[in-house]
């Protein structure tokens, strides 16, 4: 329990530094896996970490982060899936 708590408090600490440069004033955005460019305070901008052990990757659409999570941050089903893609 004291290992998810440390995991935890270091998460808060980069998700803080992380937020001063989250994308806002309806400022363009474009997300570094899509390359669809959105509204920042429109459309919803999320910050994506590494669940496993709590590295903050960076910016991504809602919809990029939602398909990693999917994916259960696992890269080897995300090559399945682009091996998929190609058939």
């Amino acid at each position: 329990m004291p290992q998810i708590k440390r995991w935890y408090s270091h998460s808060l600490r980069c998700g803080k530094k992380w937020e001063l440069t989250r994308p806002s004033g309806y400022s363009p955005f474009k997300c570094p896996i899509c390359e669809k460019t959105t509204i920042a305070g429109i459309s919803k901008i999320v910050l994506d970490q590494n669940h496993s052990n709590g590295h903050v990757r960076g910016w991504l659409c809602e919809s990029c982060n939602t398909g990693i999570g999917r994916f259960d941050d696992d890269p080897e089903i995300a090559l399945r899936a682009i091996m998929w893609l190609k058939r």
